[in-house]
């Protein structure tokens, strides 16, 4: 159910831009954006990763949860192929700030910014 309702909300239309780069230096793609969240029910960052753009029946995958950072990330040592990436602002739905998968909705999320691996 979680899952469905994430993968729902990560196909909306894109709330702000982000930068995505593969470093063959390290082997990581490095993740940036300038989108901040300082609101009092911010929760975190989410990072997604997916083989398909757009396709709200595509899987995709969670690469990082639940995170507090604020501009930047690397995907270390990700799989070879074509991936796009999105990153997703995370707000509390009430004042229970116990229960993260159940009591979290995503309040803003990125465009896909389009990554080739070799």
């Amino acid at each position: 159910y979680v899952s469905d309702y994430v993968e729902g909300q990560i196909t909306t239309r894109a709330s702000f831009s982000i930068n995505a780069v593969y470093n063959s230096g390290t082997g990581h793609v490095d993740i940036t954006w300038s989108e901040t969240d300082t609101s009092d029910d911010f929760a975190g960052i989410e990072i997604y990763r997916s083989k398909n753009a757009n396709d709200e029946f595509a899987p995709y995958e969670i690469i990082e949860l639940r995170k507090y950072y604020f501009n930047n990330h690397s995907d270390h040592n990700p799989p070879s192929g074509t991936y796009f990436y999105r990153v997703g602002f995370i707000h509390w739905d009430d004042d229970n700030r116990t229960d993260y998968d159940g009591k979290t909705h995503i309040n803003k999320i990125s465009g896909y910014a389009k990554v080739d691996i070799p």
